[in-house]
């Protein structure tokens, strides 16, 4: 599963908007601060139903899957790589590297 460096992320995010970020984190995580333009799809969620996911990938775009530190992101995009014809990569610590780079978060 390819990794993609928070500052990376940040970097496309703002020069091209070619990503779609999707935090799989709990809801209270989720409302405590989350990636500008970010959608919403809690792992558990993601993982009893996989079919919440085929809107998500057209196979143009990036899918930027995060977690707190990479855990659940890393199941999910492993998830979402196998049933969508789309491009996925885990972000490298999550929310927690994105926030230690100083990276803008929303929400919160």
């Amino acid at each position: 599963m390819s990794q993609v460096a928070p500052v990376a992320l940040a970097t496309d995010l703002t020069t091209s908007g070619a990503a779609t970020v999707v935090d799989v984190r709990d809801p209270a995580e989720w409302a405590r601060g989350h990636i500008p333009g970010a959608i919403h799809r809690p792992a558990g969620e993601l993982l009893r139903d996989p079919s919440a996911l085929a809107d998500l990938g057209d196979g143009a775009r990036l899918l930027a899957v995060v977690c707190a530190s990479g855990y659940r992101s890393m199941m999910v995009a492993s998830l979402l790589a196998r049933r969508e014809p789309c491009r996925v990569r885990n972000v490298a610590g999550g929310m927690d590297a994105w926030n230690a780079a100083g990276m803008p978060t929303t929400g919160a």
